[in-house]
């Protein structure tokens, strides 16, 4: 993404109209690094919501106008972690990482689980996402990711061993990232 510096000044500034013009060239990006991130398709609109809130109310806060594309990437993939706590039984990840770490419960390995999955790749987290807790069929998981079936076997089998040498306190597998 590349937006002019001086829009992004001016929108820090307090201009509604430069704000409102970045909101909507940033909504595309915004789109992209959503479906990027997010872990469940129906959570990419309401990451993109969380976004759009979040640079209007904290555009303030950020110390360079160069920063802009890397904060706005830290911010959608944040409002994608947020979204996926939930099924986990949590509000966010930070909240509960000292009192559920390793903790022999079942919120316990509810947030090792967790805490797991935040820790792939995002892709290889979307398709084991898709496949294992929203049980799409191997061909839908490929359509909806934009891959071959033997690379999405790949990224799930792959994924799955690093989430159960995590759980397991083992090392995790080599190969490729």
């Amino acid at each position: 993404m590349s937006l002019p510096a001086p829009l992004i000044a001016a929108a820090q500034a307090g201009d509604a109209a430069a704000l409102a013009d970045l909101l909507t060239r940033s909504q595309p990006d915004i789109r992209r690094y959503a479906q990027r991130y997010c872990a469940r398709s129906a959570d990419i609109d309401d990451a993109m919501q969380d976004a759009l809130i979040a640079v209007t109310r904290r555009l303030g806060q950020l110390r360079q106008v160069g920063a802009f594309t890397g904060w706005l990437v830290q911010i959608v993939r944040r409002a994608c972690l947020r979204a996926l706590s939930p099924l986990f039984g949590f509000e966010t990840i930070e909240e509960r990482d000292e009192l559920f770490y390793h903790h022999p419960t079942p919120e316990g390995l509810r947030y090792d689980l967790a805490r797991s999955l935040a820790a792939l790749q995002p892709l290889d987290r979307q398709i084991l996402v898709l496949r294992d807790f929203e049980q799409y069929r191997l061909t839908e998981v490929a359509t909806t990711v934009r891959l071959s079936l033997p690379a999405v076997k790949s990224r799930l089998h792959r994924a799955r061993a690093k989430v159960r040498a995590d759980l397991l306190g083992l090392d995790a597998p080599s190969g490729p990232a």
